[in-house]
């Protein structure tokens, strides 16, 4: 597996951007939104969302680690739906566990 450096801080970058148009959308929703006549407020069409492309580059990169890891392990004999199901979930869950336990 060939291991790429730069997918780190892609990764670290798409998620900042998820966070910090978040945040603008809840602090200061002017910049995103504009009133209607009835009172509500609706997304602007002049301003792009930052969090959708944060999300859509986090996704990407995601999928193409995934399938570049399951493609390096296919080659080992001991390789089966089991081994990939237990070996996703454990990747997942014990970060997870670890951080509620903290909380």
């Amino acid at each position: 597996m060939v291991k790429l450096g730069y997918f780190d801080w892609l990764r670290a970058a798409s998620s900042q951007a998820v966070l910090i148009g978040h945040a603008l959308t809840i602090f200061l929703p002017s910049i995103f939104m504009v009133e209607r006549a009835d009172g509500f407020l609706e997304a602007a069409r002049t301003v792009p969302y930052v969090q959708n492309l944060g999300v859509v580059v986090f996704f990407a990169r995601s999928g193409y680690m995934v399938t570049n890891a399951v493609s390096g392990e296919m080659a080992a004999p001991q390789f089966g739906l089991e081994h990939l199901i237990v070996n996703r979930a454990t990747s997942i869950f014990v970060p997870y566990v670890r951080t509620a336990l903290i909380m």
